[in-house]
């Protein structure tokens, strides 16, 4: 029951991202990141010398988990705020939830094992499903600048690329994320000097970016862990396929952003074509255990 309450606890805390991020847009992208990451860092580190006390386990990581982690959190968090001023809020988020669609595309290249024709299908209804934000249906008007969604396609990238590279990188997570959330702190904090922003930003930005570091990014993470620490990746994992819908539905609730058919369908096919692959995945399984377990004739 714990690792269940833990998964929903981390979708939750992902599913408000965007509508935070959105309260963010137009500011200085590395003065935000400054903050959200100060207060990631303080965050996880709590959480995690608590769960290290806890467990009887040391509080240690390596430089090769930390640079991993630093890449793949940086890279997330630069990119989809890169990303905002270009293109609608609800856009950029569903775009970057293409991110397991990537990750399924690649596993067979890097485990050199066959490609799973569930995995073509899904990744197909989840690009199909951005192509439908782009061009509205009937019009084929695009809905934002070009730049947005290219972005939030690097910013799904950066952490389908993070997702893969983890299994060579096997050390405790939360205090790799701790440290992993300082180091980019420190590189979001002199990215910031070097180009000439202001480090301390509006209260509301500042409320904002401490908000998503505590939310989003420290509180969901560890949460996740914790999840998947107690057995229950694989209900964590169909709860997670959630986001796409749930995020979106919170930026239309409490943004000025409005719903319409084309976000409607674009949520729809994003959230089947990354939630495809597991489903396909699970049912296969499920009648492998029903054959083996019949009584035979």
């Amino acid at each position: 029951m714990t690792g269940l309450v833990a998964a929903v606890v981390a979708v939750l805390g992902w599913s408000v991202y965007a509508t935070l991020a959105h309260g963010v847009k137009g500011a200085p992208v590395y003065t935000v990141l400054l903050w959200e990451f100060v207060a990631a860092a303080i965050g996880t580190f709590l959480v995690a010398l608590f769960l290290a006390r806890r467990a009887g386990r040391p509080f240690k990581t390596t430089p090769r988990s930390v640079a991993i982690a630093s890449v793949g959190q940086f890279g997330f968090n630069v990119f989809f705020l890169a990303a905002l001023p270009f293109a609608p809020t609800t856009h950029v988020n569903l775009t970057a939830y293409l991110w397991p669609a990537m990750v399924v595309l690649a596993l067979p290249l890097i485990e050199r094992t066959p490609f799973r024709p569930a995995a073509g299908l899904g990744a197909l209804l989840g690009f199909a499903g951005v192509a439908v934000l782009i061009w509205e249906p009937g019009a084929l008007q695009r809905s934002g600048e070009p730049a947005g969604y290219l972005l939030a396609l690097a910013c799904g990238g950066s952490w389908a690329a993070y997702s893969l590279l983890r299994r060579f990188a096997p050390d405790e997570t939360a205090p790799t994320l701790a440290v992993s959330f300082a180091v980019c702190a420190a590189g979001a904090g002199a990215t910031a000097l070097m180009r000439g922003d202001a480090l301390l930003p509006s209260p509301d930005v500042l409320i904002a970016a401490l908000a998503i570091g505590l939310i989003p990014i420290a509180l969901a993470n560890s949460a996740w862990d914790v999840a998947i620490r107690s057995g229950e990746s694989g209900r964590a994992a169909l709860l997670s396929y959630g986001v796409p819908v749930l995020s979106t539905a919170l930026i239309v609730a409490w943004t000025e952003l409005e719903a319409d058919l084309a976000l409607a369908l674009g949520a729809a096919l994003v959230t089947l074509g990354v939630s495809l692959p597991e489903l396909v995945d699970r049912r296969r399984r499920g009648r492998g255990r029903g054959r083996m377990g019949r009584p035979a004739p």
